[in-house]
């Protein structure tokens, strides 16, 4: 264990190069955004879809996941600067995507949005 697992963070070096973290400021920039930032974005920017999916990052998700083959389902922006800040006091959504409903009682209560389970 690294000293950054210790304290619950991991440092990937290398993980994206220098000119692919560009091109991602560079699509994220041409999105239009809500106060709060943007949502979809596996939808809404190619680039972002393509980088959810890469491999060296599916790789570090397998790993710290524990799962043999990790799906990106939901990318947010929250773009929140000194200037732009708001209070949002902690919590864990618990809202996945999912093709079927569980019978389990640990699952629940079931809704949906956009037509999506």
């Amino acid at each position: 264990m690294n000293e950054g697992e210790a304290a619950g963070y991991a440092i990937a070096p290398d993980c994206l190069k220098q000119d692919e973290c560009s091109a991602l400021l560079t699509a994220l920039a041409l999105l239009p955004r809500t106060r709060a930032g943007v949502r979809h974005l596996l939808t809404a920017s190619p680039a972002i879809a393509a980088v959810a999916s890469d491999a060296r990052l599916l790789r570090l998700a397998s790993h710290w996941l524990g799962v043999p083959r990790p799906i990106p389902f939901r990318a947010t922006l929250f773009e929140k600067t000194g200037q732009t800040n708001w209070l949002i006091h902690w919590h864990q959504d618990t809202a996945l995507p999912l093709t079927a409903r569980n019978a389990s009682p640990e699952w629940g209560p079931w809704s949906e949005k956009a037509g999506v389970l």
